[in-house]
């Protein structure tokens, strides 16, 4: 098991560690669906999607795309926990088509979740569909964060990018929570905390260094947080991993160099990005 991306050095097998986020997603699947009985049809879509054409794409170009590893299950269950029940059915078909091609295309490096994810923003945004989130409540973040546990003690995911972006999020959240008056549920209904967790959860094109790790982390749960109280734009969460992508390579070259000079310049940048987002007025 390799040390890029979120998944830490480990023993385990890879179809252990996909069986391990399988065990820490079926908890919110099944409150999911108590919830609303309708999660299955979103969910045996995207499930089957996947899974099947993982296979097609297997035999049609030879690839060794593994497709007995559990992770086509999780690719569509993290896709249906983020998607409202109601979504259009030919959405969810090209969304899954689209996370499977991703993960054959690029051997894992990319986020095969995010990358459906988007497809079905941009098919929204192209048929000018209104996507209506879903929102979380207490159990549901608890049921989160007891998998997200589970996933550390198990050693199945390296804790310093999750642990970092929430550590952001929330410190962020309860600044501008006291600073402008907002509801304290607000959190809860945008989905940072767990949309993040999901798909930081199944992601491989991360940093490999402990202090990499940790600004990769923060930096997303910075600009999560920007995009969220000062612009318009939607799922501000993908915007900040893409962007974060784009530095993975020179921060782990710069933290490699073990010069302090290059450990000190991220987290100053980090300092100054986050003074602006508290100190800027709020747009929205």
């Amino acid at each position: 098991m390799n040390n890029n991306g979120p998944y830490i050095f480990s023993k385990l097998s890879t179809k252990r560690i996909n069986l391990n986020i399988l065990l820490a997603l079926l908890p919110i699947t099944f409150y999911f669906i108590i919830k609303d009985i309708n999660t299955l049809i979103p969910l045996g879509t995207i499930v089957i999607t996947t899974y099947l054409s993982g296979i097609l794409l297997h035999y049609l170009f030879h690839h060794q795309l593994v497709i007995d590893d559990l992770s086509t299950i999780n690719i569509g269950l993290i896709l249906t926990l983020l998607l409202p029940t109601d979504i259009p059915f030919y959405f969810l078909i090209i969304g899954s088509i689209s996370a499977t091609a991703g993960k054959f295309i690029s051997k894992d490096l990319l986020n095969p979740p995010l990358i459906g994810f988007i497809v079905i923003i941009l098919l929204s945004l192209l048929f000018r569909y209104s996507i209506n989130f879903p929102g979380y409540d207490l159990i549901s973040i608890i049921l989160v964060i007891g998998g997200l546990i589970y996933l550390i003690l198990t050693k199945s995911i390296k804790y310093e990018i999750v642990i970092s972006y929430l550590l952001m999020i929330v410190t962020i959240f309860i600044i501008m929570t006291w600073k402008n008056s907002l509801p304290i549920d607000n959190l809860l209904e945008e989905r940072l905390l767990l949309t993040g967790i999901f798909l930081l959860m199944h992601h491989q094109s991360t940093p490999i260094t402990q202090h990499s790790m940790i600004i990769y982390g923060l930096f997303i749960g910075i600009v999560t947080a920007f995009i969220y109280y000062h612009t318009l734009l939607p799922s501000g969460i993908i915007i900040s991993i893409l962007t974060a992508n784009l530095f993975t390579h020179i921060l782990d070259y710069l933290i490699l160099t073990k010069r302090r000079i290059f450990i000190i310049i991220p987290y100053s940048i980090l300092l100054i990005l986050f003074g602006i987002t508290l100190l800027t007025n709020i747009s929205i």
